[in-house]
Parts: C-alpha cells; structure tokens; sequence
C-alpha cells in the first residue's frame, strides 16, 4: 500500500468509529514533554457527513488570555494557540486535510465549544451513558505539570469554553463538577479542552 491507500484506509475507520455519539476516538498526537502520545476525542455529534470531537482530556494549562482586557474569543491566547502551535505541529497533512473550519468560530480549525455548546452536548439525551465523559474531565499528567487546578477529593479538573464571559475581564468554564460559571480570563490552572468538525465523507472508496 502506498501513503495514499494507508491514510484512506484510516480514515475509512475513523468514520466507522464515529459513526456512534459518544464513542471515543483517536486522531491526531500531542508532545508531552517530548513524548508524543495520540489524542483522544469523544465523538458528541454527527450532522452533514461531519463529526464534532472535543478531546476527552485537558491535554495542557494556560490562561484564557495573557492579559486583563476583553474577554473576546478572536484575541484570546487560548485561539491563537490552538490553531498555531497545536494545529500545525499535532496533525498529520492527511489528518489537517479533514479537519473543516467552524463557521461559530470565524473560521478557526480548532476551537473551544462555548457555554450553549457545552450545554447541548453534555446531557444524557445527547451522549448517552458516555455524557459524563464531556460534564467531568481528567487532566493528562502533562497538564499536571503544567499548573492545572486539579480538586484534592476528585480527579477532575476546571476547563475553559469560549468566551465571551458575563463579565469583560471573565471567560465561562466548565468545573470539575460539570457546572458553568465564569473566571478571570488571566487565572491560571485551567483546563484545554480543543474541539473541531472532521469531515466524513471518503473521495473514494477503498
């Protein structure tokens, strides 16, 4: 099989893999601490040969933005990061090749879901059994190491969505107990949680 043929055939099972809201899947790696690890990601819709995946884990800490202005989604650090660094070092061409802009985010690649977003998916009628896979995340032990707030009688972890907040100088989160409130954009300790749309449809058959 040539790269072609190999990247067709993964994609091929991507799609059976996603096939189900709520599967977990795996596409794409992150570098943590210079070990390279694949990500994985739930699957929380389908809709138009197109599949919404949000990453089970908070692959890293930072803050929403470096500085204390406004709390916009277009000039927050987390934004620039993600379709940067980690769009452009964590994915394969084949796998960039599949990943669509999302229109909610001005065309951004990779993003964060925000509070309307989270609410929609997170629920029982949404994801069935797996729904508290999205209400309550675990951090990789990279983001441990990179300050994240983890609660001392759980496992769980706050996470960011997208702005903006209920507040110009606040961002809404997501806590460890799955509940939606909003913090400063500059604290640190919380969670990445990236989400993109990844496109289903195979060009051609196998």
């Amino acid at each position: 099989l040539n790269s072609h043929q190999i990247w067709d055939y993964k994609h091929k099972v991507l799609i059976d893999e996603c096939k189900q809201i709520g599967k977990t899947v795996h596409l794409g790696s992150f570098d943590y601490d210079a070990k390279s690890e694949a990500v994985e990601w739930i699957v929380v819709d389908i809709k138009d040969e197109k599949a919404l995946l949000v990453s089970k884990n908070a692959i890293t800490s930072m803050p929403y933005s470096s500085s204390s202005g406004e709390n916009g989604w277009n000039k927050s650090g987390i934004r620039e990061w993600l379709n940067d660094q980690y769009y452009e070092n964590c994915f394969t061409e084949d796998e960039k090749s599949i990943i669509l802009p999302y229109e909610n985010a001005i065309g951004d690649r990779v993003f964060l879901l925000d509070k309307e977003e989270y609410q929609r998916y997170s629920s029982k009628e949404k994801l069935g059994e797996n729904y508290t896979l999205l209400m309550r995340c675990q951090p990789t032990p990279y983001a441990i190491r990179k300050g994240i707030v983890v609660y001392s009688n759980v496992v769980y972890c706050w996470w960011w969505l997208r702005g903006p907040g209920e507040e110009k100088t606040k961002a809404p989160i997501v806590s460890g107990f799955g509940l939606v409130s909003n913090e400063p954009i500059y604290k640190t300790g919380g969670g990445i949680r990236p989400a993109l749309w990844i496109n289903l449809h195979l060009d051609e058959e196998l």
